[in-house]
């Protein structure tokens, strides 16, 4: 691995450690303080973003996503082999990221759990498994609607990174603000139907990590739910979002 590959790799296991650190510490606050609202939780999300971005910046693309890391891929602007390599590494981060917050959060979340009676090894509406992964309601909620709805924020989420890439590239620090806020206020959205998780390794990092310390049914979700939906989903929007761009680029409407 060359001193290059090496920095951005560095920069997208510390980037998606911020973003993952923050973001699910602040789900896993609101599980021991149900008070703490979604709009505190979206808010903390985006200044995870945000922060993720800046710290990583100096070594990597900052895409701290693979779904984004596969966008530019798709825009011919890395290799396969670099997309896979950041999506390997932004994964790592990810698991990084949860590991350090189930050691922070565990006697917090045994308390909770014993205060409720919900049993950690069962998948239930309280479940505290939800500040790794992402779980949406079967009852309620297709596969396949998660994966359109999953699909739709990630879609609106690579598509104003085209936008502000292409049109603040002057201002970068503004461009990461404006990102940063842009997951917020998708989370403000989808968050009630899905959890919201637009980025594959934000999800699957954690729920692997939930499996691991006692969550047995992290991945119960029906027909590969936690799949389909959370890993899958996102990367169809992804793609979506660079086809629709393209097309905006041929029409000059970008």
């Amino acid at each position: 691995m060359t001193e290059h590959k090496l920095g951005y790799v560095i920069g997208e296991i510390i980037g998606t450690f911020i973003l993952v650190f923050i973001g699910c510490g602040s789900v896993a606050y609101s599980i021991i303080n149900p008070e703490f609202s979604l709009i505190n939780i979206a808010l903390l999300w985006s200044a995870g973003v945000f922060l993720g971005i800046i710290v990583s910046q100096k070594w990597s693309d900052s895409h701290l996503n693979p779904a984004v890391s596969f966008a530019f891929y798709l825009k011919k602007n890395m290799t396969f082999k670099r997309f896979l390599m950041e999506s390997l590494a932004q994964l790592i981060g990810a698991i990084l990221a949860a590991v350090s917050l189930f050691f922070i959060f565990n006697k917090k979340l045994k308390t909770v759990e014993n205060d409720m009676k919900w049993d950690r090894g069962e998948l239930s509406g309280g479940s505290t498994a939800k500040m790794f992964g992402e779980f949406y309601d079967p009852n309620t909620v297709s596969v396949w609607e998660g994966m359109a709805v999953e699909g739709f924020g990630t879609f609106i989420l690579v598509f104003m990174i085209f936008l502000f890439v292409r049109h603040l590239s002057e201002s970068k620090y503004l461009s990461f603000c404006f990102i940063g806020l842009t997951v917020g206020l998708i989370i403000m959205f989808i968050a009630p139907i899905t959890q919201c998780g637009i980025n594959p390794a934000r999800d699957l990092g954690p729920r692997i990590v939930s499996y691991l310390f006692g969550w047995k049914s992290a991945f119960d979700l029906p027909n590969g739910g936690a799949i389909l939906v959370y890993v899958v989903g996102p990367f169809i929007g992804a793609g979506l979002a660079v086809a629709f761009h393209n097309l905006m680029i041929r029409w000059k409407q970008v």
